[in-house]
């Protein structure tokens, strides 16, 4: 989930408490995290020099972007419901009766917040820039 705090915003995430990861995460170095957005291959009839010179390749097309930033450890339960409480709804707006917290016990719950280390992902001064 991305929040509007900091200056490029902050991303709140979580990871299970069996992924050793975490750990690394929790020592406070610098991270990265990548999102890998939409693809495709771009035929080269799509370009004028193709019809004119024959000199057209195929390609990708993709886009892409790198999050740098500081993890913070949280494993507060009011943090941990707040962040779960608030994904389903940002992902799933197009189904028509999206699940929430909610619909699962509470002692469910419960047992499921103390399976998972919260991570705000905030940017990192050093990064402050736009990578090519």
């Amino acid at each position: 989930m991305l929040k509007d705090e900091g200056t490029f915003g902050t991303i709140e995430c979580h990871l299970s408490r069996v992924n050793p990861h975490w750990k690394d995460l929790a020592e406070g170095g610098e991270a990265m995290m990548i999102f890998q957005g939409p693809d495709g291959y771009i035929t080269p009839n799509w370009y004028a020099t193709k019809a004119a010179t024959g000199k057209a390749v195929p390609t990708w097309n993709y886009a892409i972007l790198h999050a740098y930033g500081r993890p913070e450890v949280m494993k507060e339960k009011h943090w941990l419901l707040a962040t779960s409480r608030s994904f389903p709804t940002n992902r799933k707006r197009s189904e028509p009766h999206p699940w929430k917290v909610s619909d699962a016990p509470a002692s469910y719950i419960d047992v499921m917040l103390r399976s998972i280390v919260g991570f705000p992902l905030r940017d990192h001064p050093s990064r402050r820039q736009v990578e090519e």
